[in-house]
């Protein structure tokens, strides 16, 4: 059996999640109705229901609010090396947490979430957003551009989707990649699955009567509604595979992005014209914002007391700050003086370890300026010291003067003189096994020309556990 290259399977994934920026994932039911008032605040009543373990993968993922794009991050949390089993009460109460940390909300009324059967979840509450065009509570309604026309209309329209500039390789590659075949069928059936039981739906009410619309469908004077569900999603990215020109144009050229709006929407949404509304906003309120607001910050201050979300959110809270200090640990801690940056003098602004395994070592770290040299960069350890005060400066293997790589952060930056701003280098030692952390200082030489010291504290080390790999077992 042939072995798929690295490219093709990020290929082959991108054309699964190729839609996320908008859609964020499998097994998602979600509805956004929107009252709007003039001056764009507005309430939007949201409901959300999705797959148990769709919820679990989702809420384990960087982020928050539904609008935080987690369908893309959801294959992040795949393979990790937690292997505690979250019970299905806590996936509900991430799931529920999640939706309503989402910052562009300023309150929330009439809010209830729980359990379809023993697979699903569901969530139903009312937001109020100080600003619409700030974001929404899906990936879609977040997608959204309001802005005035030269006409003095309000214009809702869906952003254009970010350029990805992960992949340049030559766009024969890329339509060899799609002639069909196996690889096709496998991509449907991955794609048919992921997508089985979407169901998107967003709804505007607005202050005022609609110009026009296109892939929208007006429901009277002042709404319109746009859906869109998992077969038709299957279908348009079907098409879209099949496209060879443009999914090279697409990855062979980022800057052309997904090629023009009327190619993409016409795909995508089955019209050659933007995802669009245009209203002439009068000047009544539909509601009281201010009032309603009032009103449901009182509830729902009682409602988090009342469901166990105020408690979870603690308990989630302090166990995010452990990790992170924990994480922490393993980077060290930079020790600066004033007399590091006295008289104009370089300095490390910032230096933090990554370890791959106890004993081997990346450092990274940003100057406070640029250095530049016509000679190599190089590094030396002049001190280490364990936890225990022990000198362990021998254990670091060719500790002195050993290569550095010197680099300008901003990409931008053409400097044809050896030299930059951000440095990395690593170091490799058989460290005692008793020994929890060390402290290290060092020097940057740049030729003959500065010399740039650092000190570096409180370096965590990993276990020497040669099973686990990869630095997996932690520190003492």
């Amino acid at each position: 059996m042939r072995t798929k290259s690295p490219l093709q399977r990020r290929i082959a994934y991108t054309a699964v999640v190729l839609a996320g920026t908008l859609f964020y994932g499998c097994g998602i039911q979600s509805k956004s109705k929107y009252i709007v008032n003039p001056d764009l605040t507005a309430k939007c009543v949201y409901e959300e229901k999705e797959g148990l373990d769709v919820a679990a993968m989702l809420t384990s993922s960087a982020g928050s609010g539904a609008s935080a794009g987690a369908g893309l991050d959801m294959f992040s949390s795949l393979g990790g090396k937690d292997t505690t089993i979250p019970s299905p009460h806590d996936i509900l109460l991430g799931f529920a947490s999640k939706i309503l940390s989402n910052k562009g909300v300023e309150a929330w009324n009439d809010v209830s979430f729980g359990m379809i059967g023993k697979d699903t979840v569901y969530f139903k509450g009312t937001a109020y957003l100080k600003n619409i065009s700030s974001g929404g509570l899906s990936s879609f309604d977040s997608a959204m551009h309001i802005y005035n026309n030269d006409k003095g209309q309000t214009v809702i329209e869906m952003k254009q989707n970010k350029k990805d500039t992960g992949l340049t390789s030559s766009a024969n590659m890329y339509k060899s990649m799609f002639k069909g075949g196996d690889s096709y069928y496998m991509m449907h059936y991955y794609m048919a699955t992921f997508f089985k039981e979407f169901n998107f739906s967003i709804t505007y009410q607005l202050p005022g009567k609609i110009a026009s619309c296109s892939n929208f469908t007006k429901i009277n004077d002042n709404t319109a509604v746009f859906s869109f569900d998992g077969k038709s999603m299957v279908q348009s990215l079907d098409t879209l595979m099949q496209n060879a020109d443009m999914m090279s144009k697409m990855y062979s050229n980022p800057s052309s992005g997904m090629g023009s709006l009327s190619n993409t929407n016409n795909i995508l949404f089955g019209g050659d014209k933007p995802v669009q509304i245009i209203y002439q906003s009068g000047n009544k309120a539909q509601f009281d914002y201010a009032k309603e607001v009032e009103d449901a910050k009182i509830y729902y201050a009682d409602f988090r007391k009342k469901s166990g979300l105020a408690t979870f959110d603690s308990i989630a809270l302090m166990k995010k700050q452990q990790a992170e200090f924990e994480a922490g640990k393993l980077k060290g801690t930079l020790i600066l003086t004033a007399a590091d940056s006295a008289n104009g003098k370089i300095y490390f602004k910032s230096l933090k370890a990554k370890q791959y395994s106890r004993g081997y070592i990346d450092f990274t770290g940003a100057l406070s300026k640029p250095v530049t040299s016509d000679v190599s960069f190089t590094v030396s350890i002049t001190s280490a010291h364990t936890d225990n005060g022990m000198n362990v400066l021998d254990s670091i293997q060719d500790h002195t003067d050993f290569g550095a790589y010197v680099y300008f952060a901003s990409q931008n930056v053409k400097d044809t003189v050896m030299g930059g701003d951000m440095l990395t280098f690593s170091i490799s030692g058989a460290f005692p096994d008793d020994c929890k952390y060390i402290n290290l200082e060092g020097e940057l030489k740049a030729g003959n020309a500065k010399t740039i010291p650092f000190k570096l504290n409180n370096l965590y080390l990993y276990n020497k556990t040669s099973k686990d790999g990869e630095g997996s077992g932690g520190w003492k």
